[in-house]
């Protein structure tokens, strides 16, 4: 925690639960946030009440945020019609938004659905000027969006623990904390997402479909614009063009159940992608 602490930057996340807020002491104690604006289908009455006002003082007072809005979507004209609600809402302060537009998805019954209907949220968003982005608990975002990427991940996980989900960008670690300005508990985030950076937040996994989509060439140019990560992206797309599409977190659960060998042969498997392969194989473990 005294890495984390030192390196990443402190958000609060907030709703009219959490009252009237003193939004000067907020910016005092060295606060960004991220604001609900509504939950559900685009109806008035949710609106989240504190809203506008929060995000006016986010504005006045420079502080960054970014926001987010509580999923109930059972259907895709019901995702369909949260984007719009959450559009709706933002477009006032989308050129001013220094982290994404949230999905917020964590409602019971929503579970076999959540994946697809994250799709059409961000996708929407994102045509409309946002960063999109995806709010989960780890244990929704490891069995309920396994092939979500490309978006901004944010992953509840209160633990001292840091998320073990690949790639993400905020980690809301506790539901208790003691913020000045705001009266009881308030949930409490570290975030490493860049601000300004809008949301270039490719994985391997992007990285491979682009390829498969012919984005980068072949060859020796393939191998040029991809980088350090050529290797493990070349391995994704020869999976994926085999009709076994499988993305980095899927190939080092191969890995954990045998099927790439142990030791050199199992190097000599993953050849050059052996050692970012290992690595996340390495992180699945520690925390299994």
């Amino acid at each position: 925690m005294i890495w984390v602490m030192s390196r990443m930057q402190k958000v609060i996340d907030v709703s009219y639960h959490n009252g009237t807020i003193d939004w000067d002491r907020v910016k005092a104690a060295g606060y960004h946030a991220i604001i609900r604006c509504g939950f559900g289908s685009d109806f008035r009455d949710q609106d989240d009440e504190q809203f506008k006002r929060n995000a006016g003082e986010c504005v006045r007072l420079n502080i960054p945020f970014g926001c987010y809005l509580y999923s109930y979507a059972k259907g895709a004209t019901q995702a369909i019609s949260e984007a719009e609600h959450a559009i709706r809402l933002c477009a006032p302060y989308r050129d001013v938004m220094a982290y994404p537009l949230f999905f917020d998805t964590e409602e019971p019954g929503t579970e076999t659905v959540s994946q697809a209907h994250a799709t059409i949220f961000c996708s929407r968003v994102k045509a409309a000027g946002f960063v999109p982005g995806i709010y989960a608990s780890q244990a929704w975002w490891l069995e309920n969006l396994p092939d979500v990427d490309g978006y901004v991940k944010w992953v509840a996980r209160w633990s001292e623990s840091e998320p073990i989900v690949h790639g993400w960008q905020l980690w809301q670690y506790s539901e208790r904390g003691n913020v000045p300005g705001i009266k009881g508990n308030v949930d409490l985030n570290y975030s490493r997402y860049e601000i300004g950076n809008h949301g270039d937040v490719s994985t391997v996994d992007d990285l491979a479909r682009e390829v498969i989509a012919g984005k980068y060439g072949n060859g020796e140019e393939r191998e040029r614009k991809l980088g350090a990560r050529a290797s493990v992206v070349q391995l994704i797309v020869n999976r994926g063009l085999t009709g076994k599409w499988m993305g980095i977190d899927r190939v080092a659960r191969e890995v954990i159940a045998g099927k790439w060998g142990n030791g050199a042969v199992r190097r000599e498997n993953l050849g050059s992608a052996y050692d970012v392969v290992q690595k996340r194989v390495n992180e699945l473990m520690k925390h299994k």
